[in-house]
């Protein structure tokens, strides 16, 4: 990397997080030495149909920092109400849309255009009654009916809560452009702790990789939601499970999954969240899907979809050759 491209992200650092200036590592990586307190601080990942921005820390107060709102934010911006110990990702899945299924292609668009460019042809650009005509026409007869596109939609958020509140050190978060990996890491009661977030595109899964430097030093709870429109069900001690609620009235359905696999320790559940107690190192596999149908994507049921996923995946077929040991180690500790 040469000097010009160290300073330049160096820069692109500062003017993000406002993180402290310090000799940046080798390679193309962003870093910074605070989690991020608002999505726009995030650190994205994703394989073209999953995405998630990783915030290497999280709120401990009802506004999560996803909100793009300034006067909102105020009250989180110094850092106190952010833990860096604890996660979270804010979620999405690429064909989760607000919104009907309708077509909004306007039936007189054809005529029209016609009727419009004569008008237009006839003024020669001086007679302004004809122009304002064909405007006031284009204006009826070519935007889409009803006018505007539905919105995009998030497909919700995942945190990742600690159970151990004493103070952070040392702490790191970055992104590796050239591997697409964020990785945190800080050190409390004496312990360096270790997160990689990642997204593979050939297994479809978001990946969250926690690792600790003395045995039995993971624990956490995990929960998900969204602003709206959502409930949670934890299938069992090892699954959590994101969907509509009975008030969800957007005809796309979605399903999001996260999967625990612990090396060690304990897997509880509880209510509507996973507990890890004690763990030496875990892996977090989200999967996710919507009926979606259009263009390449299939449609069909979400849940099957995920499900498929999953049983392709296995606890050893997900995120590449690099996790597969740690995977395979997991199964054994499940059983």
């Amino acid at each position: 990397m040469n000097v010009r491209h160290a300073v330049v992200l160096t820069a692109i650092s500062v003017l993000l997080n406002g993180a402290q200036a310090q000799r940046p590592p080798q390679g193309d990586v962003l870093w910074y030495d605070r989690p991020a307190i608002i999505w726009d601080e995030a650190l994205p990942v994703g394989n073209g149909r999953l995405g998630a921005m990783v915030f290497g820390g999280a709120n401990d107060e009802p506004n999560n920092g996803d909100l793009q709102d300034v006067k909102k934010n105020l009250s989180l911006m110094d850092g106190k109400s952010t833990r860096s110990q604890d996660e979270h990702l804010q979620l999405n899945e690429s064909t989760l849309w607000q919104g009907s299924r309708a077509d909004l292609l306007n039936p007189r668009a054809h005529e029209g255009f016609l009727e419009a460019r004569r008008l237009l042809l006839e003024s020669r650009g001086t007679d302004s009654a004809k122009i304002s005509q064909a405007e006031k026409l284009l204006e009826q007869t070519m935007l889409s009916t009803p006018r505007g596109m539905p919105g995009y939609s998030t497909l919700g958020d995942l945190y990742l809560r600690s159970t151990v509140d004493s103070p952070v050190n040392n702490y790191r978060r970055s992104l590796d452009l050239d591997r697409g990996i964020v990785h945190s890491s800080y050190i409390q009661d004496g312990t360096e702790y270790q997160r990689e977030v990642f997204a593979s595109a050939p297994d479809q899964v978001v990946v969250i990789h926690l690792t600790a430097n003395r045995p039995g030093a993971i624990s956490f709870k995990l929960s998900m939601d969204r602003p709206a429109d959502f409930t949670t069900v934890a299938l069992d001690a090892h699954n959590l499970t994101l969907q509509p609620s009975a008030n969800h009235h957007d005809p796309t359905r979605f399903h999001g999954q996260a999967r625990i696999l612990a090396d060690g320790g304990q897997i509880s559940q509880d209510g509507n969240a996973l507990q890890v107690i004690k763990a030496n190192r875990v892996t977090i596999l989200i999967v996710a899907a919507t009926d979606f149908k259009g263009g390449r994507f299939a449609g069909g049921d979400p849940v099957l979809a995920d499900r498929r996923v999953c049983e392709r995946t296995g606890a050893g077929g997900c995120a590449g050759r690099k996790w597969r040991g740690n995977a395979r180690r997991a199964r054994r500790a499940e059983r």
